[in-house]
């Protein structure tokens, strides 16, 4: 069935390019300006935030200096927010945000009457929602001085709100339970399982990796998935998308065993200080 219309190809764009594309293009700066190691650092924890968002946050919230969780979540850099830090990382949320929103609209404005079962375009992108409320409510916590176990708290119940909040208004549309393998996924994104059980980390980041490439790889390839972008099925299209969710789950798993890095302040000379310097230099002739 090829009737995608404007608002599916808008939705299944901002959905490739957060899951595919975000994790190595945001950090590509910090290739040229320190290098390759520091850049394979920096999409490593790209990666590990995108496909175990608690992970990453339980990381930055270990911390003692709470002024750096939201730069330690974000990009993995242990220092302080800069305006330009802070717009980098909304932007990187804003595209998950828009897109789910777009998602949900799309299906809850619908057609019952239609057959869209299974793998779905507008049941993609809203499972990784998690990374996006987390990475708001560290940005917000870390101005606070709320207990640890309080923001744990508030932020699942955020997380299971939203998700039985999706999944109710999509039941209202679909009533066949399309909108269940979604919402589990969602939730089961939010929650640290594997801090019960360390090693459950690897299937945690694969299921994820699975949650996120699997609709459109899988949509491609099956003829009984809903997939209506027919100028993109086969493999000519699936196989870079299935490569890059394999390297990107790759390096999530290696991002497990980083650190946050330290990044230098750079100095910065105020025309006081240089008039100064200046003034001395000329006192001691």
């Amino acid at each position: 069935m090829c009737d995608a219309e404007a608002l599916d190809w808008a939705i299944f764009s901002l959905t490739i390019i957060s899951t595919n594309v975000t994790w190595w293009l945001f950090p590509l700066p910090t290739l040229f300006k320190s290098g390759f190691k520091t850049y394979a650092h920096d999409v490593a924890w790209e990666c590990l935030r995108l496909q175990a968002p608690t992970f990453a946050a339980i990381r930055a919230s270990d911390h003692p200096d709470r002024s750096c969780w939201q730069m330690i979540y974000y990009a993995g850099i242990i220092k302080q927010p800069t305006r330009f830090g802070t717009l980098k990382a909304f932007l990187k949320d804003s595209l998950i945000v828009v897109s789910s929103i777009l998602s949900i609209y799309k299906l809850c404005s619908g057609d019952p009457s239609r057959d869209i079962s299974g793998l779905n375009v507008s049941l993609w992108m809203y499972p990784s929602l998690p990374v996006a409320i987390l990475g708001l409510s560290i940005s917000i916590f870390s101005r606070t001085q709320f207990k640890g176990w309080v923001i744990c708290i508030i932020i699942l119940s955020v997380i299971v709100g939203v998700a039985t909040g999706i999944a109710v208004a999509i039941s209202r549309t679909y009533g066949h339970g399309i909108e269940v393998p979604a919402t589990i996924l969602m939730i089961y994104m939010g929650i640290p399982w594997w801090a019960l059980l360390p090693p459950l980390i690897i299937p945690t980041i694969v299921l994820a990796t699975f949650a996120k490439i699997g609709g459109p790889v899988v949509g491609a390839v099956s003829p009984g998935a809903y997939f209506p972008f027919c100028p993109l099925r086969g493999w000519g299209f699936a196989s870079p998308i299935l490569a890059l969710g394999i390297i990107s789950a790759g390096l999530a798993m290696y991002g497990c065993s980083l650190k946050p890095r330290f990044e230098p302040e750079e100095p910065v000379l105020t025309r006081g200080y240089e008039l100064g310097r200046s003034h001395s230099s000329r006192s001691s002739k």
